[in-house]
């Protein structure tokens, strides 16, 4: 069951954090080689789980294929948020205004996420949309820091937790090519409270 969810959307590599110890990972399949996929699918991992989906691209058809992509990931997150709790806290990163190239996407997949949030029982109160901006500042004390900088505080943070197994499994990540900004967004928001 859930306690808290951190919620780092994104068309290629969505990022979904329990309570800072279990991720989802829904990535598009042409996000990485197939050598990756095929590891990423047959690698056992304790805090990980991850969800592919066939990201489609068909020459000429661009809102059908950013329908379908769409959809695909809200197929996905309804099977990773069929049991929130009424109780939980969500923590989703608003949408980043200045991104460009898929923030129609993004946006239909927020207010979809939303929707699906309170679908199922969450109430208004308990889901917080924090900003790119706001995250970064709260994580490491910068709003303007590149990727890498919330990646190493991520990666210095679990290194000292108890959990080593955590730690491993992200390190196989990294030596896989995995993207690990939408891990270390998803985890900060999971733990927007305690930082």
């Amino acid at each position: 069951m859930f306690k808290t969810l951190g919620i780092d959307l994104s068309i290629q590599s969505t990022g979904i954090c329990e309570n800072g110890n279990k991720f989802h990972l829904i990535v598009s399949d042409n996000l990485y080689s197939k050598k990756t996929i095929e590891s990423l699918k047959n690698t056992t991992f304790k805090h990980f789980k991850f969800y592919f989906y066939e990201h489609f691209h068909i020459k000429d058809h661009k809102e059908f294929n950013k329908s379908l992509n769409t959809y695909h990931i809200y197929k996905h997150l309804q099977s990773i948020l069929k049991s929130i709790h009424k109780d939980s806290q969500v923590y989703m990163e608003g949408i980043a205004m200045g991104a460009t190239g898929t923030i129609d996407q993004l946006s239909g997949i927020n207010y979809l996420t939303r929707i699906l949030l309170f679908n199922r029982g969450l109430p208004f109160d308990n889901l917080h949309i924090i900003s790119p901006t706001t995250l970064k500042k709260h994580s490491v004390g910068k709003g303007d820091v590149d990727k890498s900088v919330m990646i190493e505080a991520f990666m210095t943070i679990i290194s000292h937790l108890k959990n080593k197994t955590l730690y491993k499994e992200v390190q196989l990540l990294q030596s896989l090519k995995v993207k690990i900004d939408d891990i270390a967004d998803s985890y900060f928001l999971s733990q927007y409270e305690n930082i």
